[in-house]
């Protein structure tokens, strides 16, 4: 399909037809794996003066391809510019949850927190606020701030669903532990264990730790 939208792209009657081609090109390139095709389609997004509408979802996607690459700086780059931008606040909330994830990767804790509050508190990001307080929360515990942990924990009535929910509850149900609180973290694991298969890790996880509670 890449290769058709490509001739589409080229053969545009219109401009703004242009930049719909190579956007959907570069993803299709994307999901094939063929990541240096995907780079080159999604730059000519970007380079067309047509190319306004796909633009910021380009720039998203070359930040993911830069992280495949294992070129952090550079992904965390391409993210921030969107963040930055007057974009849609969804698209900017995607580029705000991956800049925060890429900032933690690179050991820059605080600009990975300041996206995170970022998309916790701005209308439009809300689809992206469950996996921002997850990220929020695990980056507290690492720093042993278990009671921030809870607090951004019951900051927010959002929930996930399945794994994603049970990652989540982990990390309370563990801060509530290191807080000397047996009550809440035996909820928590219980809850865990409803929520995943029985011998995935999460589950052995939230067994183990309910015993020592």
């Amino acid at each position: 399909a890449a290769p058709m939208f490509e001739r589409y792209a080229a053969n545009a009657a219109k401009a703004e037809e242009r930049p719909r081609g190579y956007y959907f090109a570069g993803n299709c390139y994307r999901l094939l794996g063929r990541d240096r095709e995907a780079v080159g389609a999604f730059k000519k997004v970007i380079e067309d003066p047509a190319g306004a509408l796909f633009v910021p979802q380009s720039k998203v996607a070359l930040g993911h391809l830069a992280v495949n690459a294992g070129k952090l700086q550079e992904a965390l780059s391409q993210f921030e510019e969107v963040v930055n931008s007057p974009f849609p606040p969804k698209v900017r909330g995607e580029a705000a949850l991956n800049a925060a994830l890429t900032a933690t990767k690179l050991d820059k804790t605080e600009l990975s927190e300041r996206y995170l509050a970022l998309i916790m508190r701005t209308p439009g990001m809300e689809d992206f606020r469950v996996e921002a307080q997850t990220a929020l929360m695990a980056n507290h515990f690492a720093k042993k701030e278990y009671k921030e942990v809870i607090n951004v924990f019951r900051g927010s009535t959002a929930k996930a669903e399945g794994d994603k929910e049970a990652a989540r509850l982990m990390i309370a149900a563990r801060s509530h532990m290191r807080l000397k609180q047996p009550s809440e973290a035996l909820t928590l694991f219980r809850e865990v264990e409803r929520l995943v298969k029985p011998e995935t890790d999460l589950a052995f996880q939230a067994s183990y730790y309910r015993l020592l509670c």
